[in-house]
């Protein structure tokens, strides 16, 4: 398994951030270093911290101490655990990989890399709930084992599952936009390696809509260009950020529910597919303008209501991107 933060590093960062992880994974209360400026550690150790989702004992700040004796200089860094007891961090760990353990047993039944990150991001999104001021609602650990956590939970999460899986994975850092293209509360997401190339994934974003309108809806951030991401999204990582330029993989491109210009005959088609597994239906566009004309045809016209019981009432909503027209009933 490889990490794209470490393999961007200089050879002298990656003897560092190795050292850091052979001492983290042992919880240790202090870490030594020799020759080593306090910068350079500071930023590989909270690299380490990122890139290993399974150190969850790891708060995000710590204090080092340097000594130096002529052209010699030792540091020691002392991190700030949100566990303090081996034996707690060793019953937490057991937890966490007897969890990963199980949600993973059944990855045997998925061939292609698109199945194994499809399994891992539904899993995600069916059985994890967004919760506030819980334990370790940061941590992989409160995703996986308390089922309760924010962004940032989901996404080292998700990074966990696919690494253990031989998947490269990152987790990105910055702001969603709201309707007026204004910055909203700091998020994390990931970008994924696919066969192709990477893409972008915001399981936190696609569980709100699961919530929202079922699991047809669920995947409107499944597979993202850096393009259309930025139209809900800005980027303010400090760590590695592959650019994503690819459509393949993106769910509603993969399972050919994208339409580049509304046509009815083709979303008919779309919708009868979708209906079979729930009262939704999500169809992506290839422009704000064409999702608008569909909308107007099938909700204010009416046409939908010819692919449903018409004792019904529907409900419709248009995303943030503006390019994914959602009706459910």
């Amino acid at each position: 398994m490889y990490y794209m933060e470490y393999v961007n590093l200089s050879s002298a960062d990656k003897k560092v951030y190795t050292s850091l992880v052979q001492q983290m994974q042992y919880f240790q209360t202090e870490f030594k270093l020799k020759n080593v400026d306090g910068k350079t550690v500071s930023r590989l150790y909270f690299l380490v911290a990122e890139c290993h989702p399974e150190f969850f004992w790891l708060k995000n700040t710590m204090h080092c101490t340097i000594t130096t004796r002529g052209s010699e200089s030792e540091i020691v860094i002392r991190p700030d655990l949100s566990v303090k007891s081996p034996a707690t961090v060793r019953k937490m760990q057991h937890e966490l990989n007897a969890e990963v353990t199980k949600i993973l047993s059944q990855v045997s039944l998925f061939g292609s890399t698109y199945d194994k990150v499809k399994y891992v991001h539904d899993y995600l999104v069916q059985n994890v709930q967004y919760t506030k001021h819980v334990p370790y609602e940061y941590q992989a650990y409160g995703c996986l084992v308390k089922k309760r956590c924010v962004c940032s939970g989901f996404s080292r999460a998700f990074r966990l599952l696919l690494q253990k899986m031989g998947i490269v994975c990152g987790t990105v850092s910055g702001y969603p936009l709201d309707a007026s293209g204004e910055k909203r509360e700091l998020h994390m997401w990931n970008y994924v390696k696919m066969d192709d190339g990477f893409y972008f994934f915001d399981v936190t974003h696609d569980r709100s809509c699961y919530q929202a309108y079922g699991m047809n809806a669920a995947y409107q951030y499944f597979g993202l260009t850096t393009k259309e991401l930025l139209k809900t999204h800005i980027i303010e990582s400090k760590y590695y950020v592959p650019a994503c330029r690819l459509e393949h993989y993106n769910y509603y491109q993969y399972t050919r529910s994208f339409l580049a210009v509304y046509k009815p005959d083709a979303y008919d088609a779309i919708a009868a597919r979708q209906l079979k597994k729930g009262r939704c239906v999500c169809v992506k566009f290839g422009s704000p303008s064409e999702t608008k004309r569909a909308a107007a045809d099938l909700v204010t016209g009416h046409r939908f209501f010819k692919l449903i019981p018409k004792t019904q009432t529907i409900h419709h909503s248009i995303s943030d991107s503006g390019l994914h027209l959602t009706i459910f009933y």
